[in-house]
């Protein structure tokens, strides 16, 4: 190797493995416990706060958008997912979805749903928007 070469290592702290430096991650729950939630909570190889503060080396920092641990709420907490839905967001994005899949059509006959996500002014009313009808999920 010449010395021209040596002089042009890559620093794995400079530079990620790919490239993006930012994926975002919409978990939806669907019909079920929280138990794949929890499994990936409590992991340690890598920790989830390791991929939320983007601290290992190569791997882009990862947003996490869910239902129960996300921070945000109402509109804020929607934004992102009709962003996403829209092709508006500026980074990539993995749609995780955790449970069964519900056939919304059976509970939408009966005026129901069976698992919203965000909700949606309706008639000067505020509704539940079922998750196969929400932003993230309609396309």
């Amino acid at each position: 190797m010449s010395v021209s070469e040596a002089s042009q290592t890559i620093d794995p702290l400079d530079s990620a493995l790919g490239p993006h430096k930012v994926i975002h991650a919409f978990w939806l729950a669907g019909m079920s416990c929280d138990g794949c939630s929890i499994g990936v909570v409590g992991a340690t190889q890598p920790s989830v706060e390791s991929l939320l503060t983007g601290s290992i080396p190569g791997v882009p920092k990862v947003i996490l958008h869910h239902p129960v641990l996300d921070v945000e709420a109402g509109e804020a907490f929607m934004q992102p997912y009709e962003q996403a839905a829209n092709g508006e967001l500026e980074d990539p994005f993995v749609v995780i979805y955790e449970g069964s899949i519900a056939d919304e059509s059976i509970a939408a006959s009966d005026g129901g749903y069976w698992a919203p996500l965000g909700a949606r002014e309706v008639e000067g009313e505020m509704q539940p928007i079922p998750l196969g009808r929400s932003p993230c999920c309609s396309r």
